[in-house]
Order: structure tokens, then sequence, then C-alpha cells
């Protein structure tokens, strides 16, 4: 399975809590166990869409991308539907975990004004990737401010939060792919 976290620092409760090694650092940032892979791939589209598709051309394997979204209410939520801001594209992807779902709207810019949905920067991306590449993808978002950006909470404290509760989801959704 592999994690894709926008920043380092969303993903550093879960290289603790997995034990994760590093094995690169050029172009990504890479860790792993026996049953994970890692990868921090930047902020955006671009960057997502980039370390998704390095990571997936080595390995096949299921796609979680694990960040903060800016939202309405403090959580922590499965997306079930993207809406692209450029393009206007509308992607569903099916429930894996017993998460909230809600819907993430990614734009290009951190979301000032109050969206009706989540908002991210990578999501819509990583829906055409791991469709190119024919696999399962789950994203989770942790609202991490209210359409304030500049009051963000993007320390691995509030990642912490959430990290066993996510770790559980993940790893009876990692059961299920070794039995089918």
């Amino acid at each position: 399975m592999l994690l894709l976290f926008a920043t380092k620092q969303e993903a550093l409760p879960f290289i603790d809590a997995l034990q994760l090694r590093p094995f690169e650092k050029e172009p990504f940032l890479l860790y792993h166990n026996s049953h994970f892979r890692l990868i921090i791939s930047g902020i955006g589209r671009i960057a997502a869409a980039s370390a998704a598709t390095y990571a997936l051309a080595k390995e096949r394997e299921p796609l979680v991308n694990i960040g903060y979204a800016a939202g309405q209410e403090a959580g922590i939520y499965e997306i079930k539907k993207i809406i692209d801001s450029c393009t206007h594209k509308v992607f569903h992807i099916s429930p894996k975990t017993n998460l909230h779902q809600a819907a993430c709207t990614t734009v290009d810019i951190p979301a000032s004004k109050p969206l009706k949905t989540l908002a991210d920067m990578e999501a819509s991306a990583l829906v055409e990737v791991a469709k190119r590449f024919a696999v399962p993808l789950t994203i989770i978002k942790v609202v991490s401010d209210n359409f304030a950006p500049q009051k963000c909470e993007h320390s691995h404290t509030l990642m912490e939060k959430y990290v066993d509760k996510i770790l559980s989801q993940l790893h009876i959704q990692l059961s299920k792919n070794f039995q089918g």
C-alpha cells in the first residue's frame, strides 16, 4: 500500500507509528516497511501526480492520500466525491473505510472563501493517476482550517490526533487486499 502525503509534517506521525525507514531521498522522499511505502510529494496537483506516478511506476499497489484540507467542520473524512476547480470535472470513488464521508474540491491556491465541500490541492490529480495505473484509491482528509489558511494548524500534532484511527482503517483495508 502506497501512502502519499503532501508534506513531511503530515507524514511524520505515520512514519513513526509504522516504523518506516527511509530508502530514497531523490526525487521524492520515500519510506517503507514490509507492508507500506510512503512518499512525500510536495503541495499541489503537479507535485502529487508526479510523486504518485514515480512510485506507482515502480510498484503498482493501492494508493492512499492522507492530508490536510480546509473545511467548515473539524474532523476526519474519507473523500467520496472530488471536484476539480479548474476543469470542473467531477470524480467519484467508492468508500473503503468506516470514516465519515465528504466531497472535496481541488484548488490551486489555499481556499480562503468557504466552499460547500472540503478543499485541498492534490485530490483530483491523484484520481487521474490512480485511473491511469488502474489502482484503488482512498483519500482521507483532516480539516486543518475553516477556510482561513493563515490560521491553519499544519503541525504534525493535528495529524497525531487521528493517526490511530486512520491506521486501523488502513489495516482493515490491507487485510481485505490480502484476502482477495
